[in-house]
């Protein structure tokens, strides 16, 4: 299962760098992003969000990134407890989706396979625009 988790991690992150490379390109080495922060230390929303905004991302291309960032949370944003605040990102939610997906309706196999195709599809179009 780890290499589930990893195939989502690694798609993510291929997004993510390469929209944080446009902007390092548009606004140079230390440039910011619109909100003010730091290209090298905006997120992937904040680098989803200023794509938008500049026409890079259609609406719908930057909802498929958000989702992605959804599958991706509950991996790298982890909390060791159980409390609304971290509803679907703990533990024992990461154990289920890869113990137990029948249980709550989601596999991390299912969500690594949804990547991969958005990264198929996805990636060499935006490429394209570069």
């Amino acid at each position: 299962m780890g290499a589930f988790v990893a195939t989502i991690l690694m798609v993510q992150l291929a997004f993510e760098e390469f929209l944080r490379s446009q902007y390092r390109t548009s606004r140079g080495v230390g440039g910011k992003v619109d909100s003010g922060i730091a290209v090298d230390k905006a997120g992937f929303a904040d680098l989803i969000k200023q794509a938008r905004s500049d026409d890079f991302l259609s609406d719908s291309e930057a909802d498929e990134l958000n989702d992605l960032r959804e599958h991706r949370n509950p991996y790298v944003h982890v909390k060791d407890t159980d409390n609304v605040r971290n509803k679907g990102r703990t533990f024992l939610d990461q154990l289920t989706k890869i113990a137990a997906p029948d249980f709550i309706g989601v596999s991390t196999e299912d969500e690594a396979k949804k990547a991969i195709q958005l990264l198929i599809r996805l990636f060499p179009t935006l490429c394209m625009r570069m």
